[in-house]
């Protein structure tokens, strides 16, 4: 009995070894539908085969972004295994697994980088600085609008909301003046008063290449760009705004939020 117990670990380890000396080449992985709205993703399954995660759970969450909000995506992949080819395709939701490896079955499901994620309730505070009344709501689970307030001129509303829900305020005519998703560092939004996007700047004074990402109103990581080494890169948010850059390993590098000026991250 010691001896088995002592057997099967060994076994579980030469198993592993052995998958993770398997020759995997990925020459092509897109993440996406149709033609336009895809996204090259090759450096992102790289390293999860660098970690030895040989199955994971295709989500927007491991693909870096929701390209296709309430739609179900598709990973489209083909690679070789020890120079033997293979192509799949799998809908969001379900888990993809290499073909043509030998002994014991991949490693077990596995999401693969995933930034924390905000807190799940945030504040919402709305200013009306119009001269009219306006007039609140907030979307529920069921896609339903719920009146919130009616918030009238030089009156501020605060409440406490779900990070990711969806807000938005009309006038009495029942037209769309502003919408929003709240966000995790709160959302603060002022009628009558012109906002602006922030300019955000990045300076890659690392050897390594980095990837950035933010975080979009269903609260999934969405694929800003790709940062060289030596690069600089200029782009728009919007203050209160989830970002992260991370390395090829998936690693986290930085996570901020934007603020209300100018936002510069340096490596």
């Amino acid at each position: 009995m010691r001896f088995r117990t002592c057997l099967l670990p060994l076994l579980a380890w030469l198993a592993t070894s052995a998958l993770s000396h398997a020759q995997i080449e990925i020459e092509k992985a897109t993440w996406g539908l149709g033609k336009k709205d895809v996204r090259d993703v090759r450096e992102i399954v790289r390293a999860y085969v660098r970690h030895n995660r040989l199955s994971f759970r295709v989500t927007p969450e491991s693909m870096g972004g929701d390209l296709n909000p309430r739609k179900r995506d598709l990973l489209t992949i083909k690679y070789r295994v020890d120079g033997r080819r293979y192509e799949d395709e799998v809908e969001e939701g379900d888990t993809f697994t290499f073909q043509g490896l030998s002994g014991v079955a991949a490693s077990r499901p596995y999401l693969g980088f995933i930034p924390q994620l905000a807190p799940s309730a945030a504040p919402v505070r709305i200013v009306n600085q119009t001269p009219a009344t306006m007039l609140i709501y907030a979307l529920d689970r069921y896609g339903r609008w719920l009146w919130q307030d009616e918030l009238q001129s030089g009156r501020v509303f605060t409440d406490t909301a779900a990070v990711g829900q969806q807000w938005r305020i009309t006038n009495r005519a029942n037209e769309t003046v502003e919408s929003f998703t709240v966000r995790s560092s709160g959302s603060t939004i002022t009628l009558g008063q012109p906002t602006g996007p922030t300019r955000v700047r990045f300076d890659n004074s690392d050897r390594q290449l980095l990837f950035v990402y933010k975080l979009d109103r269903w609260r999934n990581w969405e694929w800003v760009a790709r940062l060289d080494p030596g690069a600089s890169l200029n782009v728009n948010g919007i203050s209160g705004e989830n970002w992260i850059v991370i390395d090829q390993a998936g690693r986290t590098v930085r996570q901020f939020a934007v603020g209300p000026s100018t936002c510069h991250q340096r490596f």
